[in-house]
């Protein structure tokens, strides 16, 4: 609330999904995912690349921790971890948005 404008925050509702971690740049561009893009995905996560998740229906949610202040202050322990499981099936917790169809889950928790 304190970081969203005159304290209206996105509606969201919670959700739990199950689902590959991609690198949205590559898979979004050209479709690379899974083992064989593991490496590559896991450079350009770290160069800044958005991250997302890639259910078995093919939806596709863009991944980004719950709180707002590490997020936008430093590279968050989240995004270090999502990276170590690029390519990798987990199962996400968090609070789902929907803004003109892009779906995205602000994480709060997730196993593998």
């Amino acid at each position: 609330v304190a970081s969203s404008i005159d304290g209206q925050p996105v509606k969201g509702e919670p959700i739990t999904v199950v689902g590959e971690v991609v690198d949205l740049s590559c898979y979004l561009q050209v479709g690379k995912h899974g083992e064989k893009h593991r490496e590559c995905g896991q450079k350009c996560a770290r160069a800044g690349q958005p991250i997302g998740l890639v259910t078995e229906d093919g939806t596709v949610y863009t991944l980004i921790d719950e709180e707002h202040d590490p997020r936008r202050d430093a590279q968050t322990t989240l995004r270090n971890t999502l990276i170590e499981h690029m390519a990798y099936i987990i199962k996400v917790h968090g609070t789902l948005t929907n803004v003109d169809g892009q779906k995205t889950i602000f994480v709060q928790g997730f196993v593998q």
